[in-house]
């Protein structure tokens, strides 16, 4: 999930910079910091570790999978106009 790396690195520094400005010293701007991403940043780390234990299919299952009928798309309607 690379687009969640990013996304969260922006969203880090845009987090601390408003701490940095608004905390009266680093030490509790950090200490804020911290307190606000740290929930997302374990949703995060728990989400990825899910995805990377998920099963992944064998590509003949896969392949199997996009053949028409067989999952993936509609099977041909028997009705015809």
């Amino acid at each position: 999930m690379a687009f969640a790396g990013a996304s969260m690195t922006l969203e880090d520094g845009v987090i601390r910079a408003k701490a940095l400005r608004d905390a009266p010293d680093t030490e509790r701007a950090l200490t804020t910091y911290e307190t606000l991403r740290r929930p997302h940043v374990q949703q995060n780390i728990t989400l990825c570790g899910q995805i990377s234990r998920a099963p992944t299919p064998s590509p003949r299952t896969a392949r199997h999978a996009t053949e028409p009928g067989r999952g993936a798309e509609p099977a041909p309607s028997a009705v015809t106009a």
